[in-house]
Formats: structure tokens, C-alpha cells, sequence
């Protein structure tokens, strides 16, 4: 406790006309003047000053002890039935965080923990350092996802997927979507864990509850294609709009396609154009050269090669290979554009160059 009779900085005495006042944050040190207290922050009480009402504050009075004692003593004999947070004393409910070291705690509290950087990031109880919090585990996985694509020992890429693997799985166990929807990419290609479409349908949902969009529109991937499940296109098409919702390019395109192919809803090519439009302004390739094959057949539209040639050079532009052929194709017929078949040549050339 600090002693209200002297300055806590300066170690000055009250002479009964000096009001020392104390930190406003910590409520715990007491200064002469607003010079004392800046020179005192400084030297270090910044490290060390908990705020009153932050639950990591434990003021070791007799009357602090005493109370924690009766609690802890009150709580004994059901704590095997009703289980504690070591830090707040308040019970464990369904909000507990297992640490490595299998100690348990309030998942707020050691959140609140890891934000007090002059703090030791160790377990309370046991002093085993805290693991890196989601955000941390989930930067670091995919700063070395990253430095792995340079990578062409075939030994070494192996050796950094297993930490990829257990610093996202750190991270999804703590409910951040991010590293869920890359732990279900992870899966979904086999990428550092064995292929596994349940187990990446198992991710993707975990992060698509929490509204990821990605995560929606790649459930919708997995009943339109069938993988790990049965093959559901109103499934599909349930996830490509949750998706589409939130203005994800991919979903909006899917959901051009259902319509375009009429998959468990009516063929209708005037839905499946405006789900094309919204997606390829966004830039969207695949959208871009569906909207230029409705424009070049006449979908519901007019027949129009020159629209159709402007949609397939946008796609095109960004390496996309149907749309070289198409516009190969176009050069090759002259369709909108003069014949020339070295032209079509140069664009046939670029799309079998991608295989």
C-alpha cells in the first residue's frame, strides 16, 4: 500500500499544506506535483500500473486476502464439479481457455493478460509462457506460408507446414476466423495435412458462422462440386448468396453460373447476366468472360461480338485462358473484328501456353 504521507517519486513528506494526489489509473501511488508524477511514469511505474477495475489487479491488503481466502475455501469443495478462473475466481462457465500447460482460465482474462505488455506473458499458476495470441499465431502461419513459396527444398517446405499447421490450429481453437478458413484451404488442397474435405467443410463452417464470406462462398464450392458431400445445388446456391451478400466476387459469379446452367433453379439468362455484371465490376475474370459468352451468343441479349470481344479482352488482360481462346476465336471467324488469322494465332498461343 502507498503511504499517503509521502511522495512516492521524490519520497517528499506531507507538511499539511501539500494535498498529495494520487494516480488516477492505479489509485495505488501518490505524488507532490504533476512533475513527480510524469518523472515516475517514466522511471517505470508505466510497467507496473494496473488499472483499478482490470481484473488482472490484485491489491495484497489483509482484507483482500481474506476475502479471497473465504471464497477459495467456500468454492473447494465444488470446484471439481464447478471449476474457477485462477485469475477472477468467477466460475469457468463456457467461456474457459486451456493453455498448453492445461491450466484453465477465463478466455477474457488471459486476453487480458497478453494486453499488458510490462507484464511477464507466463501462466499465472504454473509460470509456463502464454502461447502467441490468435492474431499473433495467425500473421506468423501466414508470414511463413509466404516464405515458403521461395523455398525448393522439398524437406524444409515439409518442416514449415507442421508449424503452419499447429500455429493455425492455435489460432482457429481460439475461434478467429481467419486461421479457420485458411486451416480449411489447408485441408481442402491437402496443403501440409492430408487431403480431407470433411475436415475443410468442418473449418469453413466454423469461420462462415462468424459471417466470412470466403468461408460461405467455398461451402458453396463444396456441395456444387460434390466434395466430401453429396452433390446439393440448392445448398450451393444458399451459400453463394450469403456469400454474394457481402459482395464477394466469387459467390456472385456461382451464382451467375447457376442461373446460366439452370442447377436447381430455372434457366433464366437475364439473373444469370446480372449476377455476371456485379462480379466483373469488381473485376472478377471469370465473370468477365461468362458476361462476354452471354454477349456472343445472344443470351437473352442481342447478339454483340463487340461487347463480347470487350469482355473477353478485360479477362483476357489478366491471363485468363478461355477468354484468349475466345478471343483466338473471334480473329480466327471474324466475328466483330476484321479476320485475321495471325491474330487469332498470337491469342490461341497465349491460351495453350497455360495448358
Amino acid at each position: 500500500m502507498a503511504n499517503k504521507q509521502s511522495c512516492d517519486n521524490c519520497s517528499s513528506p506531507s507538511n499539511g499544506t501539500i494535498i498529495f494526489k494520487a494516480c488516477s489509473r492505479c489509485k495505488r501511488v501518490y505524488y507532490c506535483s504533476k512533475e513527480c508524477q510524469i518523472i515516475h511514469w517514466k522511471s517505470g511505474h508505466k510497467k507496473t500500473c494496473i488499472p483499478v477495475n482490470d481484473p488482472m489487479r490484485v491489491d495484497k491488503t489483509s482484507s483482500d486476502l481474506i476475502e479471497n481466502h473465504q471464497l477459495m475455501s467456500s468454492s473447494s469443495q465444488q470446484s471439481k464439479y464447478n471449476p474457477i478462473c485462477a485469475i477472477c475466481l468467477d466460475s469457468l462457465a463456457n467461456t474457459s481457455y486451456i493453455l498448453p500447460c492445461k491450466h484453465t482460465f477465463h478466455t477474457n482474462c488471459i486476453t487480458s493478460l497478453r494486453s499488458h505488455k510490462g507484464l511477464n506473458q507466463v501462466c499465472p499458476l504454473c509460470r509456463t509462457n502464454l502461447p502467441p495470441s490468435p492474431e499473433e499465431a495467425y500473421m506468423k502461419a501466414c508470414c511463413l506460408l509466404k516464405k515458403s513459396f521461395n523455398h525448393s527444398n522439398s524437406a524444409e517446405i515439409q518442416g514449415m507446414d507442421v508449424e503452419i499447421i499447429n500455429l493455425l490450429n492455435s489460432s482457429a481453437d481460439e475461434g478467429f476466423m481467419f486461421a479457420q478458413f485458411k486451416l480449411g484451404i489447408m485441408y481442402f488442397h491437402g496443403r501440409g495435412v492430408k487431403q480431407n474435405y470433411v475436415k475443410a467443410r468442418e473449418w469453413y463452417l466454423k469461420a462462415a458462422s462468424q459471417d466470412h464470406a470466403g468461408s460461405q462462398h467455398n461451402l458453396g464450392v463444396i456441395y456444387n462440386k460434390g466434395h466430401g458431400v453429396r452433390q446439393d445445388y440448392v445448398k450451393a446456391r444458399e451459400w453463394y448468396l450469403q456469400a454474394a451478400s457481402q459482395h464477394n466476387p466469387d459467390a456472385q459469379n456461382n451464382l451467375g453460373v447457376i442461373y446460366h446452367n439452370g442447377q436447381a433453379v430455372q434457366q433464366d439468362f437475364v439473373k444469370a447476366r446480372e449476377w455476371y455484371l456485379k462480379a466483373a465490376s469488381q473485376h472478377n475474370p471469370d465473370a468477365q468472360n461468362n458476361l462476354g459468352v452471354i454477349y456472343h451468343k445472344g443470351q437473352a441479349v442481342q447478339q454483340d461480338f463487340v461487347k463480347a470481344r470487350e469482355c473477353y479482352l478485360k479477362a483476357a488482360s489478366q491471363g485468363y485462358a478461355d477468354s484468349q481462346h475466345n478471343l483466338g476465336a473471334m480473329y480466327y471467324e471474324g466475328q466483330g473484328v476484321k479476320q485475321n488469322f495471325m491474330k487469332a494465332r498470337e491469342w490461341y498461343l497465349k491460351a495453350a501456353s497455360q495448358g
